[in-house]
C-alpha cells in the first residue's frame, strides 16, 4: 500500500490536520485489541462492543468464534458464528483447554455456558484452538452444504459451510451414499476427499440427503464508512444522528471537535484523531500549532540527520510554501525521530491534554521504508538537496529501524487511564502483517488516492490494492482504508463513475471487520460524503481472495468477485457481484466470468446520502455476453 500525504484539511490542527472516527475511549471499546464490531443506529453497541440482536437464546448455549480482544482475566469478546460479536465470562470453575494455550486476540474459541446472544454468556467451558471449528485444511478434507450448480458429469459447485462455494471433483472411485437423493441443485451434501478451500476437493465419498446447512452471516446495515466530520467544513451539514445512522468512523482533529462530539460516546459510531509526528513543519512567523509547540520543545536529539551527523546544519529536512500575513512564504519540514523517548513523551502528552476522549488516531505521513519516509515537500530530503534522496539517516539507517521506530512510538501512546491509544497509519506497503505487527496499537492502515486520486483513476494500482486488502483480510484485528477523492459536481456521471469504482474495489477485497470506505468524492462541500451505495453489503463470498488479486482475475486486468447473499439497509437483496475493468479498454463482461445469474445493473442517482442521492437495484437490465464496462471502471450486479 503506498504511502501517499494526506491532503491539507479546512481548519488548523497539528500538521495539516485529518481525522478519524471511532468511540470514547472511557468505553470498553477503545482498550481492544482491534476494530470493534460494526455498529448502526439500528444496532446499537453495548458494553464491549457487542451489538444488541433480535434473536435471544436462553438458558444453555454454545458458540465458537475467533477472539476479538480480552479485556481482563474473566472477561473477552468473541466474534461467534451463532451471535455475531459476544462478551465471553469466565471464573474459577470455569474448564480451560487444552492447556497449552492461554486466551489471547487471533485465537478461536469454542465457549459452553450459560446466558444469551443478547446479553453475554457465563462460560463453563472454553475450548482453545489456533484454527476455526471445523476449518479445513489441505489433504484430507471434510465440508458440507448444499449443491448449487451441476459443472459436469463429474464436477459440481457446492455452498460449504467451511470454505463458502467449492467445486466437488468426482468419478468412478467415489463412494455416492444416495439416501434417497441424486445429485442435484439444492441437494444437501457431505463430502470427504482431499483438497483445499482455495482449490477444489476430489470426493473419495459423498453422502446426500438431510438439511442443507446454509451460512447464515450477521450484516450490519451499511459497510464500514469513514467521512470527515468537521465544524466549519465537510460534515457541517450533518447533524449527530444522521452521522451515527451512516458513519462508522467520523475524521476530525485539533480545534475541531464535531466527530468526537458525534461519536465518542454514542456506541454508534467512532472517533479518531488527526496527528503527523513524523514532519515537522518550523514557521517563526506563522507558527503552526503543535508544530511550533515542538519545535520549542525539542533538543537537537528530536530530529533526523543525515548519515554521520547530528548537528542542526544537516538535518534531515524539505520545505514547503505557506500563506502568512496575506503573503506566501517558504519554510523547512523536519523529519522527528520517532525512536526517541523524549519525542513520544512529548506526543503522549500532547494527545493525553488534547484527544484523551477520542477513539482513535490517525497517524499521517508514515511510510514503511527510508526513502519514501524522508521523502515530502520539496522532494527527497537528503542530502540537504531537495531532489534527492534519502537511502539512509543517522538515526533511521534501514527500513527495519524505521518499522521499529514507528511501532515503539505507537505503543508509547497511552490514555490518562493507561488503556492504549489504537492508530492507523497513513500506508502499509510492502508486507502489512509484518508493519502492523511492529505494535499492538496498530489497527490498520489508509491507503490514499491509490483507486482514485482528484477524481482520476488509477489502474495501474487496482492489482496492487487488491492484493495489499488480501494481505490485511488475512491479518487479524486489522483493517484496510480505501480513501480515494474528488470534487466533480454532485450526482454528475464523473462522480458516479468514481463511485462505482470504489465500492466494486472495497467489494472485490471485502471482509467485514477488515474494510473501510472513505469516498471522499465531494471535498468541495460541506456535506457528509456517505452514499447510497454503501448500504449494500456483500456477504457469503462465491470466490475467495486469499493471498493477492491474481485470486479474482478472470482476464489480464479484470477482476470479479460474487457473494450468494446480499443485503441492502439489512433486508436481502440475493447475490450480487464486482467487476473491475483496468485493461484502458472497454470489456464486455462474458458469461464464463460468473457463476451465479445476474439480470440487472446497480445504478445511482444524486449524491450523498443525506442530500437525497439513491440507489436502484432494477432500472438497468444486465446481459451477460453483451453488456461492457468502460476504460478503468466497474460495475455492480445483482439479481
Amino acid at each position: 500500500m503506498p504511502h501517499l500525504r494526506h491532503k491539507a484539511s479546512t481548519y488548523p490542527f497539528f500538521l495539516f490536520a485529518l481525522v478519524l472516527s471511532a468511540c470514547s475511549h472511557n468505553t470498553a471499546s477503545s482498550g481492544m485489541g482491534g476494530l470493534p464490531p460494526l455498529a448502526s443506529s439500528h444496532s446499537p453497541a453495548v458494553a464491549g462492543g457487542a451489538r444488541t440482536r433480535v434473536q435471544s437464546v436462553g438458558g444453555t448455549i454454545a458458540v465458537s468464534g475467533q477472539i476479538a480482544n480480552i479485556y481482563s482475566s474473566s472477561k473477552m469478546l468473541v466474534k461467534t458464528t451463532q451471535c455475531g460479536y459476544e462478551n465471553v465470562l469466565s471464573s474459577a470453575s470455569t474448564t480451560l483447554s487444552p492447556s497449552n494455550l492461554a486466551p489471547k486476540a487471533g485465537l478461536y474459541a469454542t465457549v459452553s455456558g450459560t446466558g444469551s446472544c443478547s446479553s453475554s454468556i457465563n462460560a463453563s467451558s472454553i475450548t482453545l484452538s489456533t484454527a476455526p471449528a471445523g476449518s479445513v485444511p489441505p489433504g484430507s478434507v471434510t465440508v458440507s452444504g448444499s449443491i448449487a450448480s451441476i459443472s459436469s458429469a463429474t464436477r459440481f459447485l457446492m455452498h460449504t459451510m467451511q470454505c463458502g462455494y467449492e467445486y466437488i471433483d468426482h468419478g468412478s472411485t467415489t463412494t455416492i451414499v444416495g439416501n434417497g437423493s441424486s445429485i442435484a441443485p439444492g441437494v444437501a451434501a457431505t463430502i470427504v476427499g482431499t483438497g483445499s478451500c482455495s482449490s477444489s476437493i476430489t470426493a473419495s465419498s459423498i453422502t446426500l440427503g438431510g438439511a442443507s446447512p446454509t451460512p447464515n452471516p450477521t450484516v450490519p446495515k451499511h459497510i464500514a464508512t469513514w467521512v470527515m466530520d468537521e465544524y466549519w467544513a465537510q460534515g457541517e451539514n450533518a447533524s449527530s444522528a444522521q452521522v451515527r445512522q451512516y458513519v462508522t468512523y467520523a475524521e476530525g482533529g485539533l480545534g475541531n471537535g464535531k466527530a468526537a462530539n458525534d461519536c465518542s460516546s454514542s456506541g454508534a459510531c467512532f472517533s479518531v484523531f488527526y496527528l503527523n509526528p513524523n514532519e515537522i513543519s518550523d514557521s517563526v512567523n506563522c507558527p503552526i500549532s503543535g508544530d511550533s509547540q515542538f519545535v520549542t520543545a525539542a533538543s537537537e536529539s528530536w530530529y533526523v540527520h543525515e548519515t554521520g551527523y547530528s548537528d542542526s546544519a544537516h538535518r534531515v529536512h524539505g520545505e514547503q510554501s505557506q500563506s502568512c500575513h496575506g503573503s506566501t512564504i517558504t519554510i523547512p519540514v523536519y523529519v522527528a525521530n520517532q525512536a526517541s523517548s523524549a519525542v513520544q513523551s512529548f506526543f503522549r502528552s500532547y494527545l493525553q491534554k488534547n484527544a484523551d476522549g477520542w477513539n482513535y488516531y490517525f497517524m499521517d505521513h508514515t511510510a514503511w521504508d527510508v526513502v519514501d519516509q524522508m521523502y515530502g515537500p520539496g522532494g527527497g530530503f537528503c542530502p540537504g538537496s531537495y531532489n534527492n534522496w534519502c537511502t539512509s539517516t543517522q538515526e533511521v539507517p534501514t527500513a527495519s529501524a524505521l518499522v521499529s521506530a514507528h511501532g515503539s512510538f505507537a505503543t508509547a501512546m497511552v490514555h490518562t487511564n493507561g488503556q492504549p491509544m489504537r492508530f492507523f497509519t497513513n500506508g502499509l506497503d510492502p508486507t502489512p502483517s509484518a508493519e502492523l505487527a511492529a505494535s499492538s496499537h496498530f489497527v490498520g492502515g489508509v491507503c490514499e488516492n491509490c483507486v482514485v486520486d482528484g477524481g482520476v483513476f488509477r489502474p495501474a494500482m487496482y492489482a496492487t490494492v487488491l492484493t495489499d486488502m488480501a494481505l490485511v483480510d488475512d491479518t487479524p484485528n486489522a483493517a484496510f482504508v480505501e480513501l480515494n477523492d474528488g470534487a466533480s459536481p454532485s450526482g454528475s456521471a464523473a462522480q458516479i463513475a468514481q463511485r462505482i469504482v470504489t465500492v466494486a474495489v472495497a467489494w472485490l477485497g471485502y471482509s467485514e471487520g477488515h474494510t473501510i470506505v472513505n469516498a471522499n468524492l465531494e471535498d468541495n462541500t460541506n456535506n457528509l460524503a456517505v452514499w447510497p451505495e454503501d448500504a449494500i453489503v456483500p456477504a457469503s463470498p462465491v470466490e475467495s481472495m486469499s493471498t493477492s488479486a491474481s485470486n479474482i482475475a478472470v482476464g489480464s486486468n479484470v477482476w470479479r468477485r460474487e457473494f450468494s447473499s446480499c443485503y441492502e439497509d439489512g433486508t436481502a437483496v440475493g447475490p450480487c457481484a464486482a467487476i473491475l475493468n483496468g485493461t484502458g479498454s472497454t470489456v464486455t463482461i462474458s458469461s464464463s466470468w460468473l457463476r451465479q445469474s445476474y439480470g440487472h445493473v446497480v445504478t445511482l442517482s444524486g449524491g450523498d446520502v443525506t442530500s437525497g442521492g439513491s440507489v436502484s437495484l432494477t432500472a438497468v437490465a444486465f446481459k451477460a455476453n453483451s453488456t461492457t464496462i468502460p476504460p478503468d471502471q466497474a460495475i455492480l450486479l445483482v439479481r
